[in-house]
């Protein structure tokens, strides 16, 4: 995990996580029942300081957007074959 323990990542932030299983064990990697396949996530919108979120990523362009409203997480974009699903 990056960036979770850092004392200036406030709850709204996000915070990266790393994976060192094969493929098999991957977390998510069983077969859900409901006939959607997942590619990804496209975006995460959350509501929070743009600046201090830029600054947060240190520059990198990531696929989070910052929205208007309460700190925390407000929308995710799951990447599927024919467009985007949205979690609100």
């Amino acid at each position: 995990m990056a960036g979770l323990d850092d004392p200036r990542r406030e709850p709204w932030m996000p915070f990266f996580l790393t994976w060192d299983v094969t493929n098999e064990l991957y977390p998510g990697r069983a077969r859900a029942g409901h006939g959607v396949r997942a590619n990804g996530i496209s975006w995460i919108e959350v509501g929070g300081d743009a600046e201090r979120l830029h600054a947060w990523l240190g520059g990198d362009e990531l696929a989070i957007r910052v929205g208007d409203g309460e700190p925390g997480i407000h929308r995710v974009a799951i990447s599927i074959a024919d467009g985007e699903l949205v979690i609100e």
